[in-house]
């Protein structure tokens, strides 16, 4: 028998919680269940028990031992826009932000092109505050770009499950 909780706040121990019995198996020597229709970035306790004729048996584990954040790829990110250009002496650097809209990414991806087609990866280290969607980050990136030259940048955000997809493309011209 397995038993799924969802964390509650209200309620400190694991012993009060609901633990709505959510698959009986029948199948003798079965070793995985596959919990189907769960919501993203909800955190589930499961808890198992062998059951027969005679009755179930004690509960298997703390609760926390199977504890399970069901996770998607994050959402898109958007309104990447140029905050301004910083020239220090011969070298240039772009200031640039964009608003997070998911609460579940780890980190963004920043990504430059030169024609608007073939993109690489600048750097990575935009990592999530945590709890913040609709929050705008800002980053300081891509120092030394050449004078008189077009830029193009896109910015994605990533999770252990996948990446979101790409934000709008800005154009940016360094005069």
């Amino acid at each position: 028998m397995v038993e799924r909780a969802i964390i509650n706040k209200n309620v400190d121990s694991l012993n009060q919680w609901v633990w709505p019995v959510i698959a009986k198996i029948t199948t003798k020597n079965t070793q995985y269940y596959i919990d189907t229709n769960l919501t993203a970035d909800q955190t589930y306790y499961y808890r198992v028990r062998a059951f027969n004729s005679k009755g179930y048996s004690q509960i298997g584990g703390s609760g926390n031992d199977y504890a399970i954040t069901a996770t998607k790829a994050p959402n898109t990110p958007s309104n990447l826009k140029l905050l301004k250009i910083n020239t220090i002496n011969a070298s240039s650097y772009v200031d640039l932000s964009w608003n997070d809209n998911s609460l579940n990414e780890e980190g963004f991806i920043l990504e430059r092109s030169n024609n608007n087609i073939d993109f690489v990866r600048i750097n990575d280290n935009y990592f999530n505050f945590p709890n913040y969607k609709n929050t705008v980050k800002k980053a300081e990136i891509d120092r030394g770009l050449q004078f008189n030259t077009i830029y193009y940048y896109r910015v994605k955000a990533y999770n252990k499950m996948g990446h979101s997809g790409y934000s709008n493309i800005i154009e940016v011209k360094i005069p």
